[in-house]
């Protein structure tokens, strides 16, 4: 009896099949195609061990996860470029953090001053930097860890939910804290997007593997990678450790429904409303300094 399987991979696996169940088999090539020739008295017993194979394996291999889930845009790398380029002009108008400085001052993360209701300072931090090595290794982080969480995301909602869980960080930090803490530094928005690339490739791995305990144990790779990338870069001797460690975990908590339900719900309107609500918020952060001070 003859068995003809569709290409030469089919090919290998079938008389794989047969070898392990120890079945005599001959392989012929004929106009293009592979032939598997078996006796009339194994057909029967080779045909259910190939459809048992078949069955076994249908969903073998798993379905490629797309863990970044949107192209690389012009509008991307635009935010990305933005979000660092922020941080840099801010640097080069007001220098380097200085107590003293009375806008600089306003706008550090000045826990007692958050907890007594000036908000503010949760972003307006984020754009103050204490030297120049400060603010080029948080403008290098900011941009690659903005662009991939763009490209997860989408551009809009990826800048608003790096914002928003620095922001909670800060603030988790700053009604945490036992004593006066001040701090200065877009670190907690970095860990912020750490965080959320680590919660998105873990939800789209588990999803993506369902019924394949292997894969699914491997899924945890990818929170086990930002808690390296956390251990590595967030706890250098004059880091603030609780900031980092805050933003990464609202990150990934905030990214979770985004990732499981999917972002394609978000029109391109909706991508856009959320970066101008971004943008505006940090700017209105700023406008409170400038009328304080």
């Amino acid at each position: 009896m003859d068995i003809c399987p569709r290409d030469e991979h089919k090919t290998l696996e079938w008389i794989t099949v047969l070898c392990s169940a120890k079945l005599p088999y001959r392989l012929s090539y004929d106009d293009g195609k592979w032939m598997i020739h078996v006796p009339a008295s194994s057909a029967e017993v080779a045909h259910r061990e190939i459809d048992t194979y078949e069955e076994e394996n249908r969903d073998w291999p798993p379905r490629d996860v797309d863990f970044l889930g949107l192209p690389v845009t012009r509008g991307t790398k635009w935010a990305a470029g933005l979000a660092a380029a922020t941080v840099l002009l801010f640097f080069a108008w007001l220098g380097p953090y200085r107590p003293y400085h009375d806008v600089l001052r306003a706008a550090s993360m000045d826990s007692a001053a958050v907890v007594s209701g000036e908000f503010w300072r949760l972003l307006t931090c984020l754009t103050v930097h204490a030297d120049l090595t400060h603010v080029l290794s948080n403008t290098v982080c900011l941009f690659f860890f903005t662009l991939a969480v763009c490209q997860c995301m989408g551009t809009g909602l990826g800048l608003f939910l790096i914002l928003v869980s620095a922001a909670a960080a800060n603030a988790a930090v700053a009604f945490g804290s036992g004593m006066r803490h001040v701090a200065v530094g877009a670190s907690s928005a970095c860990f912020a997007a750490v965080g959320i690339l680590s919660s998105n490739h873990f939800i789209r791995r588990l999803r993506g593997c369902a019924g394949d305990r292997v894969a699914r144990g491997r899924a945890w790779i990818s929170l086990f990678a930002g808690l390296g990338l956390l251990g590595v870069l967030g706890t250098g001797p004059r880091s603030d450790l609780s900031a980092h460690a805050f933003g990464f975990v609202f990150g990934m908590l905030l990214c979770l429904p985004f990732s499981w339900f999917g972002v394609d719900r978000f029109s391109r309107w909706g991508q856009c409303i959320l970066g101008v609500l971004a943008v505006a918020a940090l700017a209105g952060a700023w406008c409170l300094v400038a009328f304080v001070v």
